[in-house]
């Protein structure tokens, strides 16, 4: 994975699976990586795409949000297959964070990463159980 601190750009794996901030709903929908996507929310206002990814030999997942047509953010977090809620542990999510802040570290060094197009964030959200990486855009794009 590679973020361009200058543009936005974000590629999940190398050369491929580019993700541009000016990406339209329509334009990603139709893409290859659209095509590979599986839709998580679709409503009037918001739709979720969700694409999984490998860093090394580690399994990513990449959720774009759209509101109406346009790329409102990217989360980005590690995934273990087989994980369920019965075998869920706090322990391995705050793993998977600072596993987060390692890969924004190597990428972009020292935070805040803040950039003329939007904000990275790496979090851990006790009320959802989940560890990501939040990549904002900013509106006036």
């Amino acid at each position: 994975m590679n973020i361009d601190p200058k543009t936005g750009n974000i590629e999940l794996e190398k050369g491929k699976l580019i993700i541009r901030p000016d990406v339209n709903r329509d334009e990603f929908v139709a893409s290859s990586l659209g095509e590979s996507a599986r839709p998580i929310v679709q409503n009037n206002q918001y739709a979720t795409y969700s694409v999984t990814f490998n860093i090394g030999t580690s399994l990513f997942c990449a959720s774009l949000v759209f509101e109406s047509q346009k790329l409102h953010s990217v989360q980005v977090k590690k995934i273990n297959p087989g994980t369920t809620w019965s075998n869920w542990s706090e322990a391995e999510e705050l793993e998977h964070k600072s596993e987060h802040d390692r890969l924004l570290f190597s990428l972009l060094g020292t935070p805040p990463y803040k950039f003329v197009w939007g904000e990275i964030v790496s979090m851990y959200d006790p009320r959802s159980g989940s560890a990501n990486i939040n990549i904002q855009y900013r509106k006036s794009r």
